[in-house]
């Protein structure tokens, strides 16, 4: 039979696959218009943040994206479930940094909120599908 936590790590597994891929695309757009900054000479500054980003960018959705291979590879082996607690912790730390690091820079607290609870959400109930998992094995 199968039971919650497995199933709720399968289809959180499943969102951030398909998060992961619209946040590398992005990710990879946003380099490439750094390239054109760089191109044009006018924006290098703009350049060069642009490239900062964008590799940030890309290996937080390659986490994600790992992190979501794993809950689907693994949602009915509860010998796995501590990865992927541990890679869906780092995820939602690093949403939490990032919340921050924008406010420090000056952004509205009320849409850095609202962006930190949907932010959350998929991490959290990933999080919540592993540990559910992990008590399967017990």
């Amino acid at each position: 039979m199968q039971q919650q936590g497995s199933t709720m790590l399968k289809v959180t597994g499943i969102l951030m696959i398909i998060g992961a891929a619209l946040g590398l695309f992005g990710s990879l757009g946003l380099l490439a218009l750094g390239g054109l900054f760089a191109a044009s000479g006018v924006a290098v500054g703009l350049a060069a943040i642009a490239a900062i980003v964008s590799i940030i960018a890309i290996a937080s959705s390659a986490l994600q994206l790992i992190a979501g291979i794993l809950g689907v590879k693994n949602w009915n082996k509860p010998e796995k479930a501590s990865i992927c607690i541990i890679l869906g912790s780092i995820i939602l730390g690093a949403n939490v940094l990032s919340t921050i690091y924008r406010l420090i820079m000056g952004s509205s607290f009320g849409a850095e909120l609202f962006g930190l609870v949907i932010g959350a959400v998929i991490p959290v109930i990933y999080i919540v599908g592993a540990v559910q998992l992990k008590k399967m094995a017990q």
